[in-house]
């Protein structure tokens, strides 16, 4: 039976095999926190998992069958990749789901597919296009404000300001919002052709759009755990109906 709902690909995160762990924890899989496919489906769209992979033919598979990507958020992107030395709070945590998603994203912009990168996704977006990183907010040469917590609770939010004119302004419909945050690593240089649409209270890049591009909204927040608040909906909706129209 045919659906008119789009397909929307979203990346998986990804575990190394540990002897330390019991089964099934102690071998390697691939997971995605329930949050992005319920905010997909709770749009109107299909959700897609991409599983990480070393198989280079797999990525026109995938791109073939999906209408949009959502790249997630997870473990720190290798700092090899924008051209810096690991700092010691960088945890190499995932190297195939590293040089996936940098392949993945290279051929998704090449084939101008929608795109939706959230936390690590805008991070992996911005390494693509030449941009770097803060490795850690304790780089950073102002005063931040508090990002994250140790105990990763998702539980700390703060201010963010929607810059006016931007596609996330038109989304969203508001000049400020309340967005809760969960990272360490931020953007530091923007990517070429990336624009900032919204910024923390301390200067943080919390979101960029991508010039001249049909779809592409990469945020540092997860809209996907206060899928609750008007602009999470906003956004999702937005992408997943964007999607839909150009399928």
């Amino acid at each position: 039976m045919h659906s008119n709902k789009p397909v929307i690909g979203i990346t998986l995160s990804q575990t190394l095999p540990s002897e330390q762990k019991r089964w099934p924890t102690r071998y390697e899989f691939d997971w995605l926190g329930k949050g992005y496919h319920y905010a997909i489906e709770k749009s109107g769209g299909a959700p897609f998992g991409l599983f990480n992979t070393t198989n280079t033919t797999m990525i026109g598979e995938y791109l073939e069958r999906v209408d949009g990507l959502l790249f997630t958020g997870g473990a720190d992107l290798q700092p090899k990749y924008f051209g810096q030395i690991a700092h010691p709070s960088t945890l190499i945590a995932a190297p195939e789901r590293d040089s996936f998603e940098l392949r993945l994203i290279r051929e998704a912009l090449r084939l101008r597919k929608p795109l939706f990168c959230i936390c690590r996704g805008l991070q992996v977006l911005n390494t693509v296009l030449g941009g770097t990183l803060y490795q850690d907010l304790s780089l950073y040469p102002d005063n931040p404000l508090k990002h994250a917590d140790k105990e990763q609770t998702g539980k700390v939010d703060h201010k963010a300001t929607l810059l006016k004119g931007s596609l996330l302004h038109e989304i969203i419909g508001k000049t400020s919002i309340l967005v809760n945050s969960s990272h360490h690593q931020f953007v530091k240089q923007v990517g070429a052709g990336l624009t900032v649409s919204a910024l923390a209270p301390d200067g943080v890049i919390e979101a960029f759009e991508l010039d001249d591009y049909p779809f592409l909204i990469g945020v540092q927040w997860h809209p996907e755990r206060i899928f609750k608040r008007q602009h999470s909906q906003r956004l999702f909706s937005a992408f997943v109906e964007y999607c839909r129209k150009h399928a």
